[in-house]
């Protein structure tokens, strides 16, 4: 895939990644590992929370203090 993706190519990508991510418990997925399916589906991006947070109106994030480091996750709106 290209890097001329449609916003709406770039949206089904991470809606699959998300989804793919998520635990089953609670849909939250960690952001590293959503990173990295995008990018194995073709999806490029500089920084990966800016880029996903301007599909705000699909996905909700948290950011977790684990051992005084943040880890953020991410789901998809219901």
């Amino acid at each position: 895939m290209s890097n001329e993706l449609t916003r709406q190519e770039k949206q089904a990508i991470i809606i699959e990644a998300v989804s793919s991510c998520a635990s089953h418990d609670n849909n939250w997925a960690n952001l590293a590992q959503v990173g990295a399916v995008v990018r194995t589906k073709g999806l490029r991006y500089g920084n990966l929370k800016p880029m996903l947070q301007s599909f705000s109106h699909i996905l909700e994030f948290d950011e977790i203090y684990e051992h005084h480091a943040p880890v953020t996750y991410v789901r998809l709106k219901n």
